[in-house]
């Protein structure tokens, strides 16, 4: 569906795929009309990327911008693709050249460097390298409008993202938060839940979920020396997370742990890791 927005913002295209990890769904903002960046086509919906296309329908060219490659960021690109070439065939006004960028999975995908911009007809979106969600993830910055596009670095709402999907993960996402409070952003739009208006109000929304981080290592750390080395994982769980935990996050809640200890130092992170738990 259709989500509102102001005249100076993105346009916003909302997913129905809510859940435990995707909140109330994944946005896909669309930056630009002439020249559009579409930052992250979403799941493979069909009705989310027809209603992309449409938004997006007589610009010139099209950037598909994919921050990571997560399903419910990415699924949807090769179908987003198709659709707007196929249209490009039936229509009979030219229709935009199509470009998937950054960390798509999609075969064709143009990999996008840290510091690289990404032009669009409403001013350049600079890329920033933040791992930590995920291994290969970026996030933008529209500096004329001071808007940040931090994919799923940072939720809209709350003070957590998950972040346990491989060694070094917890280092990566601290670095990554750090690197975006440096850019004084005057609106941050999440890809899950509502954006967040005002520079002061973003910068206490990035220090939030920092914070929240390394209060989760010191609880970790205090399990860790309360339980000792040898202790499973699922007391650990236990004991950080008490008998709030729902079920459904419980697996994620494992490999945030795990990669905390890994962070602190005392075990190894398991591999392959768990693959795409959010």
């Amino acid at each position: 569906m259709k989500e509102g927005q102001g005249s100076s913002g993105p346009r916003v295209v909302h997913a129905d795929n809510a859940g435990p990890f995707s909140m109330d769904g994944t946005r896909t903002h669309l930056v630009g009309r002439d020249e559009v960046a579409v930052i992250d086509a979403g799941p493979a919906d069909i009705d989310h990327l027809q209603e992309v296309a449409r938004q997006v329908d007589g610009a010139r060219r099209v950037r598909v911008v994919v921050t990571h490659d997560h399903p419910d960021h990415d699924a949807g690109t090769a179908a987003l693709v198709r659709i707007l070439q196929e249209g490009r065939e039936a229509a009979s006004r030219p229709h935009p050249a199509v470009t998937v960028e950054g960390h798509s999975g999609h075969p064709q995908c143009l990999p996008l460097a840290h510091g690289a911009w990404v032009s669009t007809d409403v001013g350049p979106l600079q890329v920033l390298e933040t791992p930590g969600h995920a291994r290969r993830h970026l996030a933008l910055f529209h500096e004329v409008a001071g808007d940040l596009y931090p994919g799923d670095l940072v939720m809209g709402t709350g003070r957590t993202a998950w972040v346990g999907s491989y060694g070094g993960c917890v280092a990566d996402y601290l670095a990554s938060l750090r690197r975006l409070e440096q850019l004084g952003a005057r609106r941050l739009f999440p890809a899950h839940g509502p954006p967040v208006e005002g520079a002061e109000a973003v910068a206490e929304h990035l220090d939030r979920f920092r914070a929240h981080r390394e209060g989760r290592i010191g609880d970790v750390a205090e399990a860790l020396e309360a339980l000792g080395a040898d202790a499973p994982v699922d007391a650990m769980v236990d004991r950080v997370y008490g008998e709030a935990l729902s079920a459904s996050l419980r697996d994620g809640a494992r490999w945030s742990v795990r990669a905390i200890l890994h962070h602190l130092g005392a075990r190894d992170f398991p591999s392959p890791g768990p693959g795409t738990v959010g």
